[in-house]
């Protein structure tokens, strides 16, 4: 993936991120606040920048959790990707030392 176009949301507590491999367009935003719970409205406010992004799929990403609602509101839209806090520490989970990745000093 290549990053195409990066811009701080109007809250000051997100980023948007355009990333793009061939055809596909990812709207990426990443919050980042002291809330530890998301609520639907960051991901309305998402969705409803994905046409004029040029995007053709948005994710949100979270250090903290979302709420019941907001996964409920992700779920009605099957262009939209959620990764909490949970998911990022898997994701950022140190690689076993048999690995051929080096990790930056």
């Amino acid at each position: 993936l290549e990053p195409t176009d990066a811009s701080s949301g109007e809250d000051g507590a997100s980023a948007d991120l355009l990333l793009q491999q061939g055809r596909d367009v990812i709207l990426l935003r990443c919050k980042h606040n002291r809330l530890y719970q998301v609520t639907q409205k960051p991901l309305q406010t998402l969705m409803e920048a994905l046409p004029a992004s040029g995007a053709n799929s948005a994710m949100l990403v979270a250090s903290g959790e979302f709420t019941r609602q907001a996964r409920d509101e992700a779920a009605r839209h099957t262009r939209l990707l959620l990764v909490d806090g949970n998911d990022l520490r898997r994701m950022l989970k140190p690689a076993p030392a048999t690995s051929n990745m080096t990790r930056p000093a």
